[in-house]
């Protein structure tokens, strides 16, 4: 299929940081996925902001992006502010898709010492197109990233299908803030009897990683906890003499 893998495209674009790739986002990524992971598909990957972050997170895994990279299919869609003057000219310029390749042409496949895969592979296609072809090859993702279409339809789509084709992938998703992909996000949770595993990271992530994300705010709980003694100590010493401190310390 010519649409995955990478096609030939313009070396002179100049890479452009744009996304929407927010601190809960980030923070649960970087919490769940592991050193040993192999393979990750991301579903929806705009111009590269979360690419870069999963392909730095796990550099020995084989990571699938998936997006349809078109320019009037976004200028076209509701969910998206064109009054944004960065994006509208984003999306008037070249091609998002050889936008997304000039920003993340340094992590092009290859092989590694052990004969394995890794690095990026671009898929061109809806997501309902990728996930059959990557089931169909036998891919068996450790983590998928779901931040494609905001509507609600795509979206009950899009996570069905990860949890039929790839039941034992985590899967991690944006726009929790957005009323149809939350709406979404919970009916299918719902019908697949997950209602319960739902954790929301920042008011913007939502996994279904509930019991390993809990773990996290146990432990960010807990520096918190220890950065508010130290300051506290820091302010004692501060306004205290020289004798107050030697009392201190006895």
């Amino acid at each position: 299929d010519s649409r995955v893998g990478w096609p030939n495209f313009s070396q002179d674009i100049t890479p452009l940081a744009h996304g929407w790739f927010r601190p809960g986002n980030v923070e649960t990524l970087t919490h769940l996925i592991q050193p040993d992971f192999k393979c990750i598909i991301e579903l929806g990957s705009w111009l590269g902001s979360s690419t870069l972050k999963l392909l730095k997170t796990a550099p020995n895994a084989l990571i699938f992006a998936v997006d349809i990279w078109s320019n009037e299919y976004f200028l076209n869609d509701s969910h998206y502010d064109k009054s944004d003057p960065v994006f509208s000219n984003i999306l008037n310029g070249c091609s998002i898709y050889h936008q997304f390749l000039a920003n993340t042409k340094g992590y092009r496949v290859k092989r590694n010492d052990a004969g394995d895969y890794q690095g990026l592979v671009p898929m061109q296609m809806k997501s309902s197109e990728a996930l059959a072809i990557l089931r169909d090859m036998g891919i068996k993702p450790d983590l998928i990233y779901i931040d494609a279409s905001h509507h609600y339809d795509f979206v009950v789509e899009d996570v069905t299908l990860c949890l039929q084709y790839f039941p034992d992938a985590m899967l991690v998703g944006d726009d929790w803030d957005n009323l149809d992909v939350r709406r979404a996000v919970q009916d299918v949770a719902r019908s697949f009897q997950m209602s319960d595993s739902i954790f929301v990271n920042g008011g913007t992530c939502w996994t279904f990683e509930k019991g390993k994300m809990e773990n996290l705010v146990t432990k960010k709980r807990q520096r918190d906890e220890e950065e508010a003694e130290k300051l506290k100590r820091q302010k004692v010493i501060k306004q205290s003499s020289f004798g107050d401190l030697l009392k201190m310390y006895k």
